[in-house]
């Protein structure tokens, strides 16, 4: 989100500008920066000197706030519209201590065991690409929302949200270490009113992607390639290390091949690849009861978890079929 296609609300202006200003920290980068600097940080700056809690972040980030920003920022509170419902459930957004990311980007070098994550979205991101080249081993949709599971699903390892039925819902507010949780459960608190898990697996799959890179790319494990022709190219991110990069493929595939319990980790980790469709290629060329395995493992999944696996199932099977039937 920038200035020019940021929507009206402002608490979704605030977010990103937020979210921009922390990617900067330490004097790190981000993907809008150009040689002559980077006019998406120049206009997070000043959207944050609008508010109090923004005002009160830049100071932590070390930026001086003059009297005469803050007159501009009260003035531009005063003169701007309430956006309705949302803006009503932004002042949490003030209240939260700053998330802390990485500083500058650190090559992830050394073997696999040395440097395997812990984030199921950074994993799940490894599985769904290939380790060498970055290239995607599904179709957008389906990364897409199956990054967006697994944000979720990394929320309710930290025992900030639940699953019940259809919905999502919060049970701890408190802001996480990780600045990409962090994000995903402030919006989650600021829209109490939509609790459906399907409604927020399509609205987290528009940006999860380049969140879950933009986080692996800040801890090293990820370098972004520009492939393609001048007039049609894209960027895809290749891995800094491959045996990393290949580890949580080989572990899951060797397990499941030879009838391994899987920890609660991996069960989850395997079911969001089983309902993005991905159990093909992982487990090609083994028999029916390797799948047969493979589900039993994901049934071992707590309750809540079970229910989240569900939706993604349902949502990215739809998918399929549209982009089946397009």
């Amino acid at each position: 989100m920038t200035s020019t296609d940021d929507g009206d609300r402002p608490v979704d202006r605030f977010e990103a500008a937020r979210n921009t200003a922390l990617q900067h920290r330490d004097g790190s980068t981000c993907f809008h920066c150009q040689t002559g600097g980077c006019r998406q940080h120049a206009w997070a700056i000043e959207e944050l000197a609008r508010h109090p809690g923004g005002r009160k972040l830049l100071r932590q980030l070390g930026f001086p706030i003059s009297s005469d920003e803050v007159d501009r920022g009260r003035s531009a509170a005063v003169n701007t519209p309430p956006s309705g419902a949302s803006h009503d459930h932004a002042p949490h957004l003030y209240e939260h201590q700053a998330p802390r990311e990485p500083a500058r980007p650190v090559r992830a070098v050394g073997s696999a065991a040395a440097h395997t994550t812990t984030r199921l979205a950074d994993e799940f991101f490894y599985l769904a690409h290939d380790d060498q080249t970055g290239r995607p081993r599904l179709f957008e949709s389906a990364t897409a929302h199956g990054l967006a599971a697994a944000l979720l699903a990394e929320l309710y390892r930290e025992g900030r949200v639940t699953f019940e039925g259809r919905h999502v819902r919060v049970l701890n507010a408190s802001p996480p270490k990780d600045w990409l949780q962090h994000f995903v459960l402030d919006r989650l608190v600021a829209e109490p009113r939509h609790t459906a898990t399907r409604t927020w697996l399509a609205f987290l799959a528009t940006t999860a992607c380049e969140q879950v890179a933009t986080r692996m790319w800040q801890l090293g494990l990820l370098r972004p390639e520009q492939v393609g022709r001048l007039w049609r190219h894209r960027t895809v991110y290749v891995p800094t290390d491959v045996n990393t990069a290949a580890w949580s493929w080989a572990r899951l595939s060797f397990q499941l091949r030879n009838y391994h319990p899987l920890t609660a980790f991996d069960q989850t980790l395997a079911g969001l690849a089983l309902h993005t469709q991905l159990d093909p290629i992982l487990l090609d060329g083994t028999p029916l009861a390797v799948r047969a395995f493979l589900r039993h493992q994901v049934d071992q999944v707590p309750a809540p978890l079970r229910d989240l696996l569900a939706d993604l199932g349902a949502v990215v099977g739809g998918a399929v079929l549209s982009h089946r039937t397009s």
